[in-house]
């Protein structure tokens, strides 16, 4: 019952971030899991075994909609209620609020969020989208639809366009509006 089992929707990420040396970066998914192979994984796991802890090993789970609809669709009909942790892109949930429907269907366990940074600035000079949307406020919404959900967010300490009094104002907003996210992933760029 304490085991936590993986599994992956589509291999490789199809982002291309300035920071990550991951070799299956910027790559085209070809081939997704099949949503019904992948609930009778979560079935067996569980009737056989007792598991009911999953981690998605996706690079982003979230990097389309499809793939969090193929894992809604796994779930559907389970005589439990998988607990699944994944890696996911806040920035494309601010960008693509239909994600939060999902997300809140779901109901992940936890949630690590690579946000890099809260300043649009040093997020654009890393690929990653900013001015989309408010990232504050997908946080409340996760927190409003998914109160269960533990976050994390991942910084990256010294991007260029960043600065100390930048990163220090976005960890206390987040303190003080209490929103979800932890932050133990911090780390000198």
């Amino acid at each position: 019952s304490k085991d936590i089992l993986g599994f992956e929707v589509g291999v490789g990420c199809k982002f291309n971030c300035t920071f990550c040396n991951y070799e299956l970066r910027n790559a085209k998914i070809t081939k997704l899991a099949d949503p019904r192979e992948l609930h009778n994984y979560f079935q067996e796991a569980y009737s056989k075994y007792g598991i009911s802890n999953f981690f998605a090993s996706d690079d982003t789970l979230n990097e389309t909609d499809e793939k969090l609809e193929i894992v809604l669709e796994a779930m559907s009909g389970l005589d439990f209620h998988p607990e699944i942790t994944a890696y996911a892109r806040l920035d494309l949930i601010t960008s693509r609020k239909q994600q939060l429907e999902l997300l809140g269907k779901i109901k992940f366990r936890s949630l690590f969020f690579g946000i890099e940074s809260f300043n649009p600035e040093a997020s654009k000079a890393v690929r990653k989208k900013s001015g989309l949307g408010n990232n504050y406020e997908t946080l409340k919404n996760i927190r409003d639809i998914s109160p269960g959900t533990y976050t994390v967010g991942g910084m990256i300490v010294g991007l260029n366009k960043d600065s100390e009094q930048s990163i220090f104002e976005s960890v206390d907003r987040v303190i003080n509006e209490k929103l979800p996210v932890s932050y133990t992933h911090l780390r000198a760029h």
